[in-house]
């Protein structure tokens, strides 16, 4: 996996990262600021866009996709619910 994950673009993982930490920033606000729904519209906006990046495919091939992040923010527990993307923070 290590040799597939070589093959990534270093500035594209980075851009990603970045990306990513932006968002959280972002979500984290929302959240904060008692905008529940539009922090989880934020969320889901994310993962689908994270979901169709070409980036994404490259990683996925070397197994290495986080759930989460596939999900845009959802969780489902052990009920079958799905968690809030507020509720982990």
């Amino acid at each position: 996996m290590a040799e597939c994950m070589s093959k990534v673009d270093p500035a594209e993982m980075e851009a990603l990262q970045a990306l990513g930490e932006r968002m959280d920033a972002e979500i984290t606000a929302l959240c904060k600021a008692g905008k529940r729904d539009a922090a989880m519209q934020k969320a889901v906006e994310f993962g689908r866009e994270m979901s169709a990046a070409p980036i994404m495919d490259k990683m996925r091939d070397c197994g290495s996709m986080m759930d989460e992040l596939m999900k845009g923010g959802l969780v489902a527990n052990s009920a079958g619910d799905e968690q809030h993307v507020c509720d982990d923070l």
